[in-house]
């Protein structure tokens, strides 16, 4: 078998300047779905539906995130842990951060008839620095009395969100 019989075999042609061109048959390119119009549609419509679902307020996890402050963790490090805080108290030379998140039952969520349905509770963290490092954290899982009565200034009255 000799050259040219190969570059046929191949279909590679040569050119006039010496240079080796390739040419691959392209078969007619049809965009086919095995998805019918309709279905696709529904398909993408659903996506559209479910995306609002991805996006939102994000949560706070106050009884895992506590984990990361520790003492001799700076006031920036904590506010990229926990963010900022519900409450600020000060105390002869410390100040208190102080953290909460109201968890309700789903039953509780209930729209008209919730607040008399379910459970309610309250994590509390507490965050004392002294100058710009953290002295003590401490966190705490209340009831809303409880919350009541533990003698700070936020405005949550159980029933809140």
């Amino acid at each position: 078998m000799n050259i040219a019989e190969c570059l046929q075999k191949m279909r590679l042609q040569a050119n006039f300047n010496n240079h080796v061109i390739l040419s691959i048959p392209i078969p007619n390119l049809k965009t086919t779905t095995t998805m019918p119009r309709n279905h696709l549609l529904t398909v993408l419509i659903l996506l559209l539906l479910c995306l609002p679902g991805c996006s939102g307020k994000p949560i706070r996890h106050l009884a895992s995130d506590i984990c990361l402050v520790s003492e001799g963790t700076t006031r920036h490090e904590v506010m990229t842990y926990l963010g900022m805080p519900n409450d600020r108290q000060m105390d002869q030379a410390n100040e208190i951060w102080i953290y909460y998140q109201v968890n309700k039952s789903l039953l509780r969520k209930t729209p008209f008839i919730g607040n008399n349905l379910g459970e309610e509770d309250v994590d509390v963290i507490t965050v004392r620095f002294t100058g710009d490092q953290v002295k003590t954290c401490a966190y705490r899982h209340l009831t809303p009395e409880e919350f009541k009565n533990f003698g700070m200034d936020a405005q949550y009255e159980p029933g809140d969100k």
